[in-house]
């Protein structure tokens, strides 16, 4: 069941983002880096954001389904939850998984618009990859390479700012 998983996910995601948030308030060694970036319990920025970020999707999944439900008592607890995994998500400054999440919703909107297409048929089908290919593929990329021109040079991700800038250069022509 979809939303028994999202459950265990979020459970499993929030666990290690709360004593991560911990970590950091009780000042251990590690947990912040030294420019500032969230680490918490993990070797670095870019594993705690991934957690972060899936217990996001997962809030915002069982969120959908406590609304459906009308369980309003759940759905505020599920807002917290995905506020706070927001929060680290952003507080890692990790710009890679920022990039991923970006990346994996427009793949799981494309993926969600083409079964409705397919749904509507052949013309359906049409539409939609017309849709998708001139008006929001260029937009999430065009969005991604503005995005990395703003936050990548004061902070930058490793020395990848080229690559990436290259990548997105690439998919924008």
């Amino acid at each position: 069941d979809a939303v028994e998983l999202m459950s265990v996910l979020l459970a499993a995601m929030t666990a290690g983002v709360v004593v991560s948030v911990a970590s950091m308030v009780a000042g251990l060694e590690g947990a912040v880096g030294p420019k500032g970036e969230w680490i918490g319990i993990y070797y670095n920025r870019n594993s705690l954001a991934p957690v972060a970020a899936l217990g996001a999707f997962a809030s915002v999944a069982l969120l959908a389904d406590a609304c459906r439900r009308g369980d309003r008592r759940r759905a505020a607890v599920l807002v917290a939850c995905t506020m706070l995994h927001l929060v680290v998500a952003l507080g890692t400054r990790s710009e890679t998984t920022v990039a991923a999440c970006v990346i994996g919703l427009a793949v799981a909107l494309l993926v969600r618009g083409a079964a409705s297409g397919a749904a509507r048929g052949l013309a359906g089908r049409a539409w939609t990859a017309v849709i998708w290919a001139v008006v929001v593929l260029p937009w999430v990329l065009a969005l991604l390479a503005r995005w990395f021109g703003r936050f990548t040079r004061p902070f930058g991700i490793g020395g990848r700012e080229n690559l990436w800038m290259a990548s997105v250069d690439g998919f924008l022509e």
